[in-house]
């Protein structure tokens, strides 16, 4: 199956793994909110076009729904 073309959340999106995942799936086209708990560590991500980079902590449910709004898919990495 493939996720080109669909919009997707990863937690963790400024780790080492969320990050890696990240820079994976924006690669292979799929559009990816990229939930970073402090922004300022997302750098490595700005430049790519695929990636809309959103503030959030995963403990905020009500942040949450708003963040998962749209999303076909969630990888939960942080």
């Amino acid at each position: 199956m493939s996720l080109a073309g669909k919009t997707v959340l990863v937690t963790g999106a400024t780790g080492f793994l969320g990050g890696a995942l990240t820079l994976r799936l924006a690669n292979d086209g799929v559009q990816v909110r990229a939930l970073a708990r402090r922004p300022e560590r997302s750098g490595f991500l700005r430049p790519i076009p695929n990636i809309e980079i959103v503030q959030g902590d995963i403990t905020d449910a009500e942040a949450m729904k708003q963040i998962t709004e749209g999303c076909e898919f969630v990888f939960h990495v942080a």
